[in-house]
């Protein structure tokens, strides 16, 4: 969990705190705040709106960027309780740091801001991914639509990226060995010639870009960023 000022604009983003101190700011660490915090937890992220506020005086930037991957299980095979916690994380946790982030930019001088999600490609298809992690990347796209029509003549843009493939931990041989193995061919299959890996550092300048001052027609959009992959 992070939260970082670039040219007198406050950034929330969860997730990937250490990545993001490393890439953004390391020349200039004062401006820089890792919080320990659950994303599910409303009020650990009460907290963490509370410590930018009293630091930095708005928010202006929330990367909702938090998530977990399933193991390629169909609906048949999954467990109840993994089921859950993959949408309490990737669903409901950025629903409600939304509606704490929507709550604080409306009543801030400037009101206004911007909210980005990183859904994925499985977010557009059926089995780029496990039960668990398709339901979870379609929900993120409905919420990131509904949002974006509703708070965008208020000043509030919301955005979300559809990253590929990625060199995260779900590409690490124990992800590959404890996963559901007859998902986890069919999920390589679909993937067919699609593109190669998508770079931490693009990927990131994406973000900035749509996070960025003369975006502002940008709104409700689902940016592709995988390389071609959902080209073919």
């Amino acid at each position: 969990m992070s939260s970082t000022t670039s040219a007198h604009r406050t950034c929330i983003v969860t997730g990937g705190a250490d990545d993001c101190a490393k890439s953004l700011l390391e020349e200039d660490r004062a401006r820089l705040v890792t919080l320990k915090a659950d994303v599910t937890s409303a009020s650990d992220m009460e907290g963490v709106f509370a410590t930018v506020i009293e630091k930095f005086g708005q928010i202006n930037v929330v990367v909702n960027n938090a998530g977990i991957a399933d193991h390629f299980a169909p609906i048949g095979d999954v467990e109840k309780e993994y089921l859950e916690r993959v949408l309490a994380v990737n669903t409901v946790a950025p629903a409600m740091i939304s509606e704490m982030a929507v709550r604080h930019m409306l009543k801030q001088d400037p009101s206004g801001g911007t909210i980005l999600n990183v859904a994925s490609a499985s977010g557009a298809h059926g089995f780029r991914a496990g039960v668990a992690y398709a339901m979870s990347k379609h929900v993120v796209i409905g919420l990131t639509k509904n949002i974006a029509a509703f708070y965008g003549p208020k000043g509030i843009r919301y955005v979300a990226i559809m990253p590929g493939g990625m060199a995260t931990n779900i590409v690490s041989p124990e992800m590959m060995e404890n996963s559901h193995q007859e998902g986890l061919q069919l999920a390589m299959k679909m993937r067919g010639a699609g593109g190669s890996m998508c770079p931490f550092p693009e990927v990131a300048k994406v973000v900035l870009s749509l996070c960025s001052d003369g975006m502002q027609s940008v709104n409700g959009a689902c940016v592709s960023v995988d390389n071609g992959w959902t080209s073919f």
